[in-house]
């Protein structure tokens, strides 16, 4: 995966949400980046499940770990259920949970 193309798309969604969040682009976008949040998912889970909690550094970088996993998921199940009705809010928490995903992967290994 283009960890550049994700956050582009974050950064244009982030901008469409606040000047077009109903246009045909801002619905390209949030679809580009929903399509993101499976590999990126399954990235995660594949570190969270290696990482280990013997200091209470460890232990806190697990848990933010899961947290955030938590969180993509649960915006991932709502926008393929149609649940993020909100245009604006929509692209913003898409593209959160490409950014936090993407940070707590990078900053993990």
């Amino acid at each position: 995966m283009d960890i550049a193309k994700v956050i582009g798309a974050a950064h244009r969604a982030e901008q469409l949400a606040t000047t077009d969040p109903t246009s045909s682009p801002a619905r390209a976008v949030a679809a580009e980046l929903n399509g993101y949040l499976p590999p990126l998912l399954a990235a995660a889970e594949h570190r969270l499940s290696r990482m280990r909690s013997g200091t209470p550094a460890a232990s806190r970088a697990r848990e933010v770990l899961a947290d955030t996993v938590r969180h993509a998921k649960s915006v991932h199940l709502a926008e393929e259920d149609g649940e993020l009705t909100n245009p604006t809010a929509r692209l913003h928490l898409l593209a959160g949970a490409c950014r936090l995903l993407h940070h707590n992967l990078e900053t993990s290994w």
